[in-house]
């Protein structure tokens, strides 16, 4: 698939971080990982997402639904001891936008979408969550940024 053009302002992409984090999450509280174009209508309603990143966020949900098994294969390779069914849903939700972000966009810089990932986390997540989050990401950025160079 390809991924559509970016024309957003650095604020929308942190609103659609959040909105993903938040669609994913109650996806995965209702059993439900995959993306359901209703499901997905009734939640932007609901959650007043701003028309300007509703093509985006859209996209980008569609993008992390299709490649979840690759995301979760990453984010288990690099836990070291974890696997996802003992990751809490907050954490792992947080988790699979920030990796398929930074897998699929390098005009991204990592710091900004771990940074975001973080704020989320400290909002939604518990004590540890952060540090999990934050030393989880830093490897899994490593190894696929190395990888495209």
């Amino acid at each position: 698939m390809t991924l559509a053009p970016i024309d957003l302002k650095i604020a929308e992409y942190k609103i659609s971080r959040r909105f993903a984090f938040q669609f994913l999450y109650q996806q995965e509280i209702n059993q439900q990982l995959f993306f359901q174009n209703h499901v997905f209508e009734n939640f932007c309603k609901q959650s007043e997402v701003p028309n300007s990143c509703l093509s985006y966020l859209k996209n980008f949900l569609t993008e992390i639904f299709s490649q979840v098994s690759w995301i979760d294969s990453m984010i288990e390779k690099f836990s070291k001891n974890w696997k996802i069914s003992r990751i809490s849903k907050v954490d792992l939700s947080i988790l699979r936008v920030a990796v398929w972000e930074i897998s699929k966009r390098k005009e991204i810089e990592v710091a900004v979408v771990i940074s975001d990932c973080l704020d989320i986390a400290k909002e939604y997540g518990s004590e540890n969550s952060t540090r999990f989050i934050n030393g989880l990401l830093d490897s899994i950025a490593h190894d696929l940024r190395k990888k495209s160079e």
